[in-house]
């Protein structure tokens, strides 16, 4: 499934990638609210997604249609300029509300990184979004406020190519690209079928390395998320 939309100039333009069905498209693609029951207290709803909410890419190819072009750096402005959070509302709310607020945990990676970007932890297979970093941070490590205080540490910097300090900027998004695919040793499978190409073992071994505060980064034939 594909889903294209009609330009003023009475030809069609794709938003999006493919999809695998129908309810796939309306869960990714519709600007309506969509609402579930809270299981857990069986009563009021949960909202999962908000409406008349657009996600930056589609915004993106419908400009393109029209002739304008955004770059990724403006997309990236723009997101965080006014955008929000691809998480759910509710998810939100007990995560920063309930559990970092109310029960005083801290979310440990971004309290000792707060300036780094492009660090997800698990990306779309299927789609082999891990070779161009696309993915989400949806894996945490937190602990009591006590405890973290009690016993942080600096760890190691988030490595960088061409220093030991933790770097920003470009710099740090390259770096992140260059840690998803281990220096390109991890090769995408071929769509077309054949499964993922062993990487050398040497490569293989990289996760068992130093404790960090960062990210150890699996490798993609054991897990699409990191460790």
């Amino acid at each position: 499934y594909v889903v294209r939309v009609p330009t003023p100039a009475g030809g069609r333009v794709t938003v999006g990638n493919k999809f695998d069905s129908e309810e796939e498209v309306n869960a990714r693609l519709s600007r309506m609210e969509r609402v579930v029951p809270d299981a857990i207290e069986g009563n009021a709803p949960l909202m999962i997604w908000p409406p008349n909410v657009l996600a930056i890419n589609h915004l993106a190819t419908l400009l393109q249609a029209a002739g304008v072009i955004l770059t990724e750096a403006q997309q990236t402005a723009m997101s965080n300029s006014a955008g929000r959070s691809y998480s759910a509302p509710c998810f939100q709310s007990f995560f920063n509300d309930a559990l970092l607020g109310e029960d005083r945990m801290v979310d440990t990676f971004s309290e000792l990184h707060p300036k780094s970007v492009d660090r997800f932890t698990c990306w779309e297979q299927y789609k082999n979004s891990r070779y161009i970093n696309e993915g989400a941070r949806i894996d945490y490590i937190v602990v009591d406020q006590e405890i973290f205080q009690a016993a942080r540490t600096a760890g190691v910097p988030l490595p960088c190519a061409s220093t030991s300090r933790e770097c920003t900027g470009e710099a740090a998004k390259n770096a992140c690209l260059g840690r998803t695919q281990a220096g390109e040793q991890y090769q995408p499978a071929p769509f077309e079928g054949g499964g993922m190409p062993e990487p050398p073992t040497k490569c293989l071994e990289q996760q068992f390395r130093d404790a960090t505060t960062g990210i150890v980064y699996m490798p993609p034939h054991f897990s699409d998320h990191v460790a």
